[in-house]
């Protein structure tokens, strides 16, 4: 059958690295906001990281740490292309929230 497969890239249930529903910023003065917070994190030598890879150097599942990121309704520190990005600040909070 042709034509028959999707034009999306054929990811199911929407795929996406957005850390488990972390809201991405939308409007400008949003976007300049994270950019900002970005900036200031990388001229501190913070190292900022996706949600699976802070589930990593944490030691935990990445479903705890994207229900604590949800729970406690944390916004990430950077987005880029759709992928949220968080600093060892956040991935502190999250330990803090998961060990309660």
């Amino acid at each position: 059958m042709r034509g028959s497969r999707s034009r999306k890239g054929g990811r199911r249930g929407g795929g996406g690295h957005s850390g488990g529903g972390s809201k991405v910023p939308s409007t400008p003065s949003e976007r300049q906001e994270a950019a900002d917070r970005a900036q200031s994190l990388r001229r501190a030598g913070e190292e900022l990281m996706p949600a699976a890879k802070m589930a990593k150097s944490l030691g935990l599942s990445i479903e705890a740490v994207r229900q604590a990121i949800a729970d406690i309704d944390i916004q990430p520190d950077h987005v880029l292309d759709g992928c949220a990005y968080y600093s060892q600040a956040t991935a502190r909070r999250i330990r803090e929230h998961i060990k309660k």
